[in-house]
């Protein structure tokens, strides 16, 4: 199994580090991608790809960190990519939700790393938050092509991934699909096998039963389980399918 999207490089795992990993594996989870946010959490992400086998990294500026994007950062993202352990560009997009950055900020670092995923040939991962429709015009615009976005921690419905569909984008859940009154059972049952992909968001999210407390990719198999029984298939088949998704996303 694979956790698509994880951020490792975060204080919450720093007392225990090594302890999360051996758990992942444990568990099954054999390739982890920690996902860049800002300057300082890409270069994290490709040093614990040294320490660590089966770690991957995404270099990229998270939209609440947009207010920080320069050309010096932009030329600096382009060397973390060219690095063989970086597979994608990310995480980046839009979030109107929280705001932390000003809009006209965040258009310039997103379509900044639009480009960038475009020049490197790496997919892209995208942060999408109250802010489909705006994102959406900017994907269209770049149509950057088929496999090549990945539409991280999936929270919108079913019309929205009908046009993830269309353009043959890879939509990645967590343990928000295993949440009470979450509506995303829905959204998967009308989706291709093939365009599936798992995550964590680590250390946020935890799927049910571990919700309020800190995620990790140990529980990678829990979201696949929920996957397996929406979709009516083997806990086994969608362990499979996932990690060969993940294969094609993100050439591990």
């Amino acid at each position: 199994m694979v956790d698509t999207h994880a951020h490792l490089t975060f204080p919450d795992f720093q007392a225990d580090l090594s302890e999360t990993i051996a758990r992942a594996k444990a568990a099954g989870v054999d390739k982890i991608i920690n996902i860049g946010t800002d300057s300082e959490h890409n270069a994290k992400a490709i040093e614990l790809t040294k320490k660590y086998d089966g770690l991957f990294a995404a270099a990229g500026l998270h939209p609440h960190e947009a207010q920080h994007f320069s050309d010096e950062l932009l030329q600096k993202m382009e060397e973390f990519a060219r690095h063989p352990k970086v597979v994608a560009i990310g995480e980046t997009g839009l979030d109107f939700y929280r705001n932390y950055a000003p809009a006209e900020s965040q258009y310039r670092a997103f379509e900044a790393q639009v480009e960038l995923a475009r020049k490197t040939g790496k997919t892209l991962v995208m942060h999408i938050r109250a802010a489909f429709k705006e994102s959406w015009g900017v994907l269209e615009k770049a149509d950057l092509g088929e496999e090549k976005v990945v539409l991280h921690c999936f929270g919108e419905g079913i019309e929205e991934a009908k046009k993830a569909i269309e353009k043959r984008y890879f939509l990645s859940f967590n343990g928000t699909l295993t949440f009470p009154k979450s509506t995303l059972p829905e959204v998967v049952k009308i989706l291709p096998l093939d365009l599936i992909l798992t995550e964590t968001d680590c250390p946020y999210l935890a799927p049910v039963p571990h919700r309020g407390k800190r995620n990790e990719p140990a529980y990678i198999p829990v979201v696949v389980e929920k996957l397996a029984a929406v979709l009516g298939r083997s806990k086994e088949e969608l362990a499979e399918v996932t990690a060969t998704n993940a294969a094609r996303a993100f050439g591990i």
